[in-house]
């Protein structure tokens, strides 16, 4: 066999080997992207655009608004001419060509057409098996909240992102009592803590951690909460600020 008819034919059988997307944030009640935000303004992105002089840094709401992410895009696009050369925006190009067709570079004289043009493909489960048949994906893992009634289980498996012990937040000395804190507050796992949290702000809980027994109370919580039958893998932080040791009581 030739070379070339060896590479074509390992090139078939890589593509036929059905795939599982093991760590997305898939959300159920938008399984694609409702407009050029949700693909230019992703959070990895926005810390480049940040880095090259853009004013935003902070990610987009869970669900922005028509206004808010306008005004985002209209704040970020000049800025865009500076992150062409990056890794990233290659992933933002073969999205939007490969995806939806767009092959113009992004400007400030296109990019509310391309906005529209994404909206017009809708973001439901419809769009979305289109996208994953292309990639020949057969489900994806996505945080557990974000299954909401379970419509999208056949799409879907879920991961439990619901307290990171492991993960450190700017400022605080004992983020991972925290997590455990917030966990312990909730009957059903739900959304993470948000990077940057603000404790006196965002953690207004009833139950508090302050002794020794709160924390063995509050861990045998978490472990009896976790629905073991609907969750198919834990995600979790390992934050480098984070001096790992042996704990003791």
């Amino acid at each position: 066999m030739a070379n070339r008819e060896l590479i074509d034919k390992l090139y078939k059988d890589i593509w036929e080997i059905p795939l599982i997307d093991k760590h997305t944030h898939l959300d159920a009640s938008h399984l694609a992207a409702r407009g050029l935000h949700d693909i230019l303004l992703y959070h990895m992105v926005i810390s480049e655009l940040y880095g090259a002089g853009c004013p935003d840094g902070a990610r987009l709401s869970e669900n922005p608004t028509e206004e808010e992410a306008i005004y985002r895009l209209e704040r970020a696009i000049p800025y865009v001419k500076y992150i062409r050369n990056t890794s990233l925006y290659w992933c933002v190009r073969i999205i939007l060509k490969e995806l939806y067709g767009w092959e113009e570079e992004l400007d400030e004289t296109n990019w509310r057409r391309c906005h529209e043009h994404i909206k017009s493909f809708g973001c439901g489960k419809e769009r979305a098996k289109e996208i994953a048949d292309m990639a020949n994906i057969k489900k994806s893992s996505t945080e557990l909240w974000r299954g909401y009634d379970g419509e999208c289980d056949d799409m879907l498996y879920y991961s439990l992102e619901w307290a990171f012990f492991c993960r450190d937040q700017w400022g605080l000395n004992d983020a991972p009592l925290l997590e455990l804190e917030h966990a312990w507050n909730e009957d059903i796992p739900g959304p993470p803590l948000p990077i940057g949290v603000v404790p006196e702000r965002d953690c207004n809980y009833e139950k508090k951690i302050k002794t020794i027994e709160d924390v063995y109370a509050a861990l045998e919580h978490y472990v009896a909460h976790v629905p073991y039958d609907k969750v198919f893998s834990h995600a979790s932080h390992f934050s480098t600020t984070i001096n790992y040791h042996d704990v003791t009581e």
